[in-house]
């Protein structure tokens, strides 16, 4: 039996990770690690192997190759002490026929080994913050797919887990329950909790998650910290306004030639991340010139907080 890591060490390390299905390669040689009391932010399109590797990690699939560990157990020869780590997403097929939703989270602390009134206790607190109360005492699986999930998060939550696995928690839900989950998940990691988490929101992985690995057709193609992949995708937008929509193709035509990315274009507005912003601002004087291209405006400015302009210029399928 493996030991327990030490402070200083990952609680989730991902190594050369591969996992196929038939002919689909749906991670290939995957690398990445999780430090203690953070929030990994796992990003991607669908399709990307976001979920394949979270599917892993929570022992559910055994990967071809490479290692994955999760609180220092090895996820393939230790899965009985993984779990016992864990708290997760992906537990409402488990809702039977006749549980209440209440009922399903006194199993989910049965499960979790927790004493009765703490479970009691805990599964009535996530009902209210979660804004269960109306299905509490109703039949789970007879709940609407957007109550499941909520149900969902409220049993991994349950047990105060050390690590948490959750596979696009707020998908479908509505803004008031998003942000519900959002504090629930801050309280968790302020407590010294580690978060991975699957996402396709772009702004939600900036704004929440320490680090962000990206994942595109089962390959990373970027990580690090919000601020520094934008710094790498260009930190500064070089944005031209045309006069009239006839000039559009020409226009984005000569910004992709001295652009560091594929250009963006919104009704008049074309858009590029640069790298060298003063320099390339008289490169498209120049360049717009030669093409005759009549502009309402042309300037530089930062991206936005969020990561989706940065990722926009990716060409995810």
């Amino acid at each position: 039996m493996a030991s327990q890591p030490v402070a200083s060490q990952p609680v989730i390390t991902v190594e050369a990770l591969t996992k196929r299905f038939g002919e689909i390669v749906a991670l290939d040689g995957i690398d990445f690690s999780v430090a203690p009391g953070t929030v990994l932010g796992l990003l991607g399109p669908a399709g990307a192997g976001k979920t394949t590797a979270v599917r892993i990690m929570t022992t559910v699939l055994e990967p071809d190759g490479g290692r994955v560990t999760v609180a220092g157990f090895d996820v393939v020869t230790e899965r009985a002490m993984v779990r016992a780590q864990l708290g997760y997403t992906g537990r409402s097929a488990a809702m039977d026929g006749s549980r209440t939703g209440y009922g399903f989270l006194l199993e989910a602390g049965r499960v979790a080994r927790l004493p009765s009134r703490i479970a009691e206790r805990r599964a009535t607190e996530l009902i209210e913050r979660l804004d269960l109360i109306p299905v509490a005492h109703r039949i789970a699986r007879a709940c609407d797919d957007i109550r499941q999930r909520r149900l969902d998060m409220a049993a991994a939550l349950l047990g105060r887990p050390t690590v948490l696995l959750l596979d696009e928690p707020v998908t479908g839900l509505g803004p008031a329950a998003r942000l519900a989950v959002w504090e629930l998940l801050g309280e968790h990691v302020a407590c010294g909790a580690t978060l991975l988490l699957t996402t396709r929101h772009m702004d939600e992985a900036d704004q929440f998650a320490d680090q962000i690995v990206t994942l595109d057709r089962g390959r990373v193609i970027a990580e690090g910290r919000a601020g520094l992949l934008k710094l790498k995708a260009g930190g500064v937008l070089l944005e031209a306004v045309v006069h009239g929509l006839a000039d559009l193709p020409a226009a984005t035509a000569a910004l992709a030639r001295i652009g560091g990315g594929v250009p963006s274009v919104t009704g008049r507005r074309v858009s590029v991340p640069v790298t060298d912003g003063k320099s390339v601002l008289a490169e498209a004087v120049r360049e717009l010139g030669e093409v005759h291209i009549a502009l309402d405006d042309l300037h530089l400015r930062s991206p936005s907080p969020g990561l989706t302009e940065v990722f926009r210029h990716q060409r995810w399928s």
